[in-house]
């Protein structure tokens, strides 16, 4: 999602490659990208700040999280689970993915930890790919098999066919028994 600021009497731009001064399309200095950054983290803050409902928060982190603005999703999702403890499960899938992105495997699975006998085939899914960064790949194959079954007659099994093709990909040993 661009974001467009007027500042010092110019109209700034970002889309997420960084701020350009508007009519010229010239890139800003490292400096005013911070302090224009600054300016929309505050905008940011004050919107989220207004917003209780669980859902809305999850699509919000969401949002942020496939924009990049990963720190940002994360403390959402403390927020919901802070408010909305019936959410923890859900707020933790997000958490995890996010932790995924970062490059932190090891603690994505500490956040699956505690959901590894969930029927919510989204948890089981992350954990499952999780477990491939990890390269656990037996239990990473048990974990997506749970997932799948779970699925079974639903039409939204992308991911997890996304999780099965790491596994098979790597390891086709444990599909050919």
């Amino acid at each position: 999602m661009p974001y467009i600021i007027e500042h010092n009497k110019l109209t700034y731009r970002n889309n997420g490659n960084g701020w350009f001064v508007n009519n010229t399309g010239e890139l800003v200095p490292g400096i005013l990208g911070a302090e224009l950054d600054s300016i929309i983290a505050e905008k940011l803050r004050a919107k989220e700040e207004k917003i209780t409902d669980p859902k809305e928060l999850l699509q919000l982190a969401a949002k942020y999280s496939s924009q990049g603005m990963l720190e940002r999703a994360l403390a959402i999702c403390s927020k919901i689970i802070a408010i909305s403890p019936d959410n923890e499960l859900v707020a933790s899938t997000v958490i995890s993915s996010i932790l995924r992105k970062k490059g932190e495997p090891e603690k994505a699975l500490a956040i699956t930890d505690k959901f590894q006998t969930t029927n919510n085939p989204a948890m089981l899914t992350t954990r499952a790919a999780t477990l491939c960064d990890l390269e656990n790949w037996e239990l990473a194959k048990k974990t997506i098999s749970r997932a799948l079954a779970i699925l079974k007659g639903a039409s939204n099994k992308g991911e997890a066919f996304g999780v099965v093709g790491r596994i098979k990909k790597t390891r086709p040993d444990l599909y050919n028994k």
